[in-house]
């Protein structure tokens, strides 16, 4: 890839599946632009491995062992329907730039059944998701909402039970969040770039 695109500088890296970072390591070799990375991996042994290989300056998630989230609401609660598809993005508004609502509202276009799921903290926060998503072409009743407990983990996994997929928010990384959906079994949708 360095040789076929001899101007791409990447800055980040993110491998999911790490094992003990020898991705991370071939990428240091071909672009020495490359100043963050996140690796992900989940066996506690292989992550002790990678870490004393490479220590780095940066943060690393480890992911926690696949664990099923406990379900505490049930979708039509929420008001989803049975056969919904529901994309869990559990972000704030700020993380929504304008190319990522324009894929998302492809998505939805493409799958009549999909809907978004968001858990804001706050009332003001859920309006500034609302605005900022129909501004953006996105029908508001393609939109469901979660309750937040900041102050209960288990309530915070257990919205993961109620999502399909979760969506990345590119061009900004996924970072804890795409780890928490990994670590309960939601696979992750991304794109490069």
């Amino acid at each position: 890839a360095a040789r076929l695109l001899p101007d791409f500088a990447p800055r980040d890296v993110l491998d999911i599946g790490a094992g003990p970072g020898t991705a991370l390591f071939a990428a240091r070799d071909c672009w020495s632009s490359v100043a963050n990375a996140e690796l992900v991996e989940a066996n506690p042994a292989i992550r002790h491995w990678g870490e004393r290989l490479l220590p780095l300056a940066v943060c690393v998630l480890p992911l926690r062992p696949y664990a099923a989230p406990p379900t505490r609401r049930l979708r039509a609660d929420l008001g989803i329907a049975p056969d919904a598809v529901v994309a869990a993005t559990f972000v704030g508004e700020r993380k929504l730039a304008p190319r990522c609502l324009g894929l998302w509202r492809r998505w939805l276009d493409a799958v009549p059944s999909g809907v978004l799921l968001f858990s804001p903290p706050r009332a003001d926060d859920r309006t500034a998701l609302v605005r900022r998503c129909t501004g953006f072409g996105i029908d508001a009743a393609r939109l469901r909402f979660v309750p937040y407990e900041r102050d209960d983990p288990a309530a915070l996994a257990a919205r993961y039970a109620l999502a399909d997929l979760a969506l990345d928010t590119l061009p900004y990384t996924g970072g804890d969040t795409t780890a928490a959906a990994l670590a309960a079994g939601v696979p992750v949708v991304t794109r490069i770039g």
